[in-house]
């Protein structure tokens, strides 16, 4: 029987896992989100260019990351992901 802090680290991690490979999805215009043209201007305007290129690493770096934080795969390496492209 699994220990309860066990259980509540795999439902948090599940939890916040869910929430960014949404947000990263969302990024691309999926799920009623703005898209890659939006995402890209979005980062164009805040100095980030090419934003085209700026908008497919975060959403790829959000999906990608959130995958392995829900997996429980190279979790440590999965957040230190999500620190980088959060800063």
């Amino acid at each position: 029987m699994p220990e309860p802090i066990d259980l509540a680290l795999l439902v948090m991690r599940l939890v916040v896992a869910f929430f960014i490979v949404r947000h990263g999805v969302w990024k691309l215009g999926f799920a009623g989100g703005m898209g890659v043209d939006k995402t890209a201007a979005f980062f164009n305007a805040t100095g980030y260019r090419p934003g085209r290129v700026f908008a497919l690493v975060a959403a790829g770096t959000e999906i990608g990351a959130g995958l392995l934080l829900a997996l429980g795969l190279l979790a440590p390496f999965a957040a230190a992901a999500l620190r980088v492209r959060v800063s």
